[in-house]
Parts: structure tokens; C-alpha cells; sequence
């Protein structure tokens, strides 16, 4: 899948978490998108240097559990707080990130190691549909795309209309 399309993923990931938590911590709607889409695109780096070598480790479901523990860890400690990264609220975000990603890779006819090292290198599809979904046209990578910008820009509208709306 291309990193675009990981970016799309991770503002839809943002918004729908959003909606979960309500935002009520110390992180701001816009800081947690810019978070959340900046670690779903982050397990695309080693693609970009290399496209022969694919770490399955950033596809697996215990990076994030991994990143929500460390950060989770880091919050309790009397550490800086970084604008608000460093809190339960931060840590959630990045792992919904990284969640994201190896998520949307399992949609793809290759599938994920979802479950690396616990169950090797076998690549699993998201169930039903996943082993069926072809990628070779572009449509699905600009509709994923697409919807991505839409949410976001609606998530923003409906902030700015909220922020308006309290100060009058």
C-alpha cells in the first residue's frame, strides 16, 4: 500500500478515535491527527530506502502495544510533557497509528504479519475480503485517499464551527 494511502488511513484512525475518546486530554484534535498520520506513515521508511527489504516487526500488532506501553510508562514518570505526547492520550494516539498501518496492509491481497514473532512471518488477511482486495488500477489508493482528506477536513469544520460557536 502506498504511504499516501497510510496517511489517508491515519487520519481516518484520528477522527474515529477522536469520536471514542472525545478529546478530552491534554492533546488538541489537529495535534492528534498530525500524530496519528505521522506514525502510521513511519512503518513506510524502511520501504523508502530499500524496496527489496520489509521489516515484518512494523507490521505487527505489537508495535503499537509496545509504543502505548512505553509512552504509557514515560506519562507516569516525572517527564516533560512535550505538548501533550507524553500523556495516556499521546500514547494512544501513536499506537492507533502504527495500528492503522499494519491494519490497512492486512486489506491487501499480501496480507500482514499481524501476529510477528508469535506466529513467524505468515501474513494474515483482514477476514473476508481481505485476500480478495487488488490493488493494481490506483482506484482503491485514491478513494482510501480521498475519504482520508474528506474526514479530516470535515473533523476540522466541525472543530473550528465548535471553537465559533463558544466564543459567541
Amino acid at each position: 500500500m502506498e504511504w499516501k494511502s497510510h496517511l489517508a488511513g491515519g487520519l481516518i484512525a484520528a477522527a474515529i478515535g477522536m469520536a471514542v475518546i472525545g478529546g478530552t486530554g491534554p492533546l488538541e484534535m489537529v495535534d492528534a491527527f498530525v500524530l496519528t498520520s505521522f506514525f502510521a506513515v513511519v512503518p513506510c521508511v524502511p520501504d523508502i530506502f530499500s524496496k527489496h527489504f520489509r521489516t515484518p516487526l512494523t507490521h505487527s500488532l505489537f508495535v503499537p502495544l509496545a509504543a502505548f506501553l512505553f509512552i504509557s510508562v514515560l506519562a507516569i514518570l516525572p517527564t516533560p510533557n512535550l505538548y501533550g505526547l507524553i500523556s495516556l492520550e499521546g500514547a494512544f494516539f501513536v499506537a492507533l497509528g502504527l495500528a492503522s498501518h499494519a491494519l490497512l496492509d492486512s486489506f491487501t491481497s499480501a496480507g500482514a504479519p499481524l501476529l510477528y514473532p508469535l506466529v513467524g512471518r505468515r501474513h494474515l488477511h483482514f477476514p473476508w475480503f481481505g485476500a480478495r482486495m487488488r490493488y493494481e488500477d490506483g482506484t482503491s489508493h485514491n478513494t482510501l485517499q480521498a475519504v482520508g482528506v474528506i474526514v479530516c477536513a470535515v473533523a476540522l469544520l466541525i472543530e473550528l464551527i465548535g471553537r465559533l460557536a463558544g466564543a459567541l
